[in-house]
């Protein structure tokens, strides 16, 4: 039987944390790790959960975990964790041949068509068209929830976002008041040398001589916003989803 997701991702820090790939107090936190082994946020954080309770790594008065124990008395350091290269990183993409293929194109299709109107999607209909199991169907769907992307409706359907102009003002309205609060909040627990290091590697990309291409921008901006936003002590502020 194939080794569970959070299993394997749990492995693979493990291993990292145990060679010095992951060094002791680097900030670990659910979304980049998603980002770099190619698995969900709900694998990545069961796989912290396992590492935790091998003492391998500690929460602490911030967003995430540490690596290390409290008794080590480190001080938080972070990094992008792109930088390092982590044992098996391609782990889910091995794990489930064509995911995120087929996540990306349902992401595709369903940006194209937002505008439209909404649509209902079944995980039957879409397992059978991508001739993958149900449980894949469910994730790519959860995934794309996690994105706005979908919804379930009271009946458990899954169901298109609806994007009106209204809808994307009132939601950039609603994330503008809920960052400068966020931020507010989040001032005595930033680290200010890593926020100088972006600041100057924001600087270096804008002032570069090659034209800055949307993900390289967008991926600036994430990585202030889970620097400076998302280090706010509110829970409810970090969990609506500020990213």
């Amino acid at each position: 039987m194939r080794e569970p997701l959070f299993q394997a991702a749990a492995t693979t820090l493990r291993h990292s944390i145990q060679t010095g790939l992951l060094k002791p107090g680097l900030v670990l936190l659910e979304g980049p790790i998603s980002d770099r082994l190619h698995i969900s946020r709900t694998s990545v954080k069961r796989a912290l959960q396992l590492l935790e309770d091998e003492a391998l790594i500690h929460r602490f008065d911030g967003r995430g975990f540490l690596v290390g124990t409290p008794d080590d008395a480190i001080s938080p350091v972070r990094e992008d964790l792109p930088e390092f290269e982590l044992a098996g990183a391609e782990v889910g993409a091995k794990a489930r041949p064509g995911s995120q293929h087929i996540q990306a194109t349902v992401e595709r299709d369903i940006l194209a068509c937002l505008v439209f109107g909404q649509y209902r999607m079944t995980e039957t209909d879409l397992a059978a068209h991508f001739d993958v199991s149900r449980t894949v169907a469910r994730d790519i769907l959860g995934r794309l929830q996690e994105r706005g992307l979908v919804w379930k409706t009271s009946t458990s359907r899954w169901v298109s976002a609806l994007l009106t102009a209204r809808s994307i003002k009132d939601k950039y309205e609603l994330r503008g008041i809920l960052e400068v609060a966020a931020l507010r909040s989040a001032a005595a627990r930033i680290d200010v040398s890593a926020l100088d290091r972006l600041q100057r590697k924001m600087e270096r990309t804008e002032n570069g001589k090659k034209l800055v291409n949307a993900e390289e921008w967008f991926e600036l901006v994430n990585a202030f916003v889970d620097l400076a936003i998302l280090s706010t002590p509110n829970v409810e502020l970090r969990a609506s989803r500020l990213a």
